[in-house]
């Protein structure tokens, strides 16, 4: 997949699973994608943020974003 199409989505369903209540195989249901897709992207995006301190800023923004 394009980096610039999968990085993004990725974030997205990283961000949905720590922000929202909801199981891994219901996030999903909503990216058409199934539950080892989701936790997949959780561990890409955790491994991306402890090699990248600019990256885990990024995210640490737009939690407080999606938080307000």
């Amino acid at each position: 997949r394009p980096q610039n199409i999968a990085l993004p989505r990725q974030v997205a369903m990283f961000l949905c699973r720590e922000l929202t209540g909801y199981s891994s195989p219901a996030i999903g249901e909503h990216f058409h994608r199934n539950h080892a897709t989701i936790l997949h992207a959780q561990q890409a995006v955790k491994d991306r943020m402890a090699a990248d301190p600019e990256f885990q800023r990024e995210i640490n923004i737009l939690r407080r974003k999606v938080r307000a």
